[in-house]
């Protein structure tokens, strides 16, 4: 009898075993999950924090012997930084002026202008610049003696330098000094031609 309880004992001891054997192989051979692959991060072609614009108004007024004169305008542009340190962009004004002299003769005016650049920052905030100017000089004459109503056009390679303050994000200012080295037709501007302007560059994107 003893004999037949040890037996017993025995057998469902190993009956035990083997299915705790058999538990662990399947736990061990269940296959586990892949991780995802993580999708990798596309590079923008256009970046917000690259784009810029800027402006600046202006607003001129005289006077003499001769009669009074009085001007108004707004320039505007807007640029890419294609390269931490280049920018391109292009540049668009309007300025608007009248002359009355004394002797009942007037001279009214409208000067449209517009122009791409290229802007290379050398050493901190000093630049150089390349222009190519376009513009369309409106005229209307009041005379007693005579009422003429012409437009004058033209083209100009302005090439020059400057310094700009700022142009990592956030608001900044510039001044630069141009020059008229190629020149098509009537060139309306001073020569050089000197600037000042405000610019304002975009934050990255949160």
């Amino acid at each position: 009898m003893g004999t037949f309880i040890r037996l017993t004992l025995v057998t469902i001891a190993l009956v035990l075993l083997s299915l705790a054997a058999g538990a662990q192989i399947v736990t061990d051979d269940k296959p586990q999950t892949a991780e995802r692959p993580q999708k990798p991060v596309e590079e923008k072609i256009w970046k917000r924090d690259r784009f810029y614009v800027g402006g600046f108004p202006s607003f001129g007024i005289g006077g003499g012997s001769g009669g009074t004169s009085i001007s108004a305008g707004l320039s505007a542009e807007a640029g890419y930084f294609v390269h931490d340190r280049i920018a391109i962009g292009a540049r668009t004004s309007y300025l608007f002026g009248s002359v009355k002299y004394n002797n009942n003769y007037s001279w009214k005016y409208h000067l449209i202008g517009g122009s791409p650049y290229v802007r290379g920052y050398i050493w901190k905030g000093f630049f150089g610049q390349a222009e190519y100017q376009f513009t369309n000089f409106l005229n209307k004459i009041d005379d007693p003696s005579i009422n003429a109503t012409f437009t004058l056009r033209n083209s100009a390679l302005l090439v020059g330098a400057g310094y700009h303050d700022n142009f990592e994000a956030g608001f900044g200012y510039y001044f630069a000094v141009l020059f008229n080295v190629v020149n098509s037709g009537y060139y309306p501007y001073p020569n050089p031609d000197f600037r000042i302007g405000l610019t304002y560059r975009f934050p990255e994107k949160n």
